[in-house]
């Protein structure tokens, strides 16, 4: 059903999830460079063993915020990327559950935790959040 514009639902669903502001310009190399060095970090940050934080040093919560950023990082440099913000948002969370299950299951010296699925989820909305930001000030400026 159209509404007020006489644009229908799922129009404006793919409009919002696929053709944001930050996809109606083309991409130069410095965004994918920075997307491809976002997963590089964001994979070492999952992947390697934990490191042991010295005395006095560890922060209560800096694990989340950890995963915050990790896949805040991800999401906002893949938008500037050009890629599609569904595709990217669906397989990062995908990812979230997929990184908590490897740590738990499969990795020594690490372990899952579903508070960090969260954490991850939180990352995502919020480098979603500012990917449209930037894509706004991008198209007016």
């Amino acid at each position: 059903m159209p509404d007020d514009t006489g644009e229908h639902r799922s129009q404006a669903w793919h409009r919002v999830l696929v053709t944001s502001p930050t996809t109606r310009r083309a991409p130069g190399r410095l965004a994918w460079a920075a997307f491809a060095a976002a997963v590089v970090v964001h994979l070492v940050g999952l992947y390697l063993p934990e490191v042991d934080t010295p005395a006095g040093l560890d922060v209560p919560g800096q694990d989340k915020v950890a995963h915050i950023v990790l896949f805040g990082l991800v999401m906002l440099t893949g938008r500037l990327a050009g890629i599609p913000a569904g595709w990217l948002a669906g397989a990062l969370v995908l990812h979230a559950v997929v990184s908590e299950l490897v740590q738990q299951l499969v990795l020594p010296h690490r372990t899952g935790d579903p508070l960090d699925v969260l954490a991850d989820i939180g990352g995502i909305l919020l480098g979603w959040y500012l990917s449209a930001i930037v894509g706004r000030h991008r198209s007016t400026g």
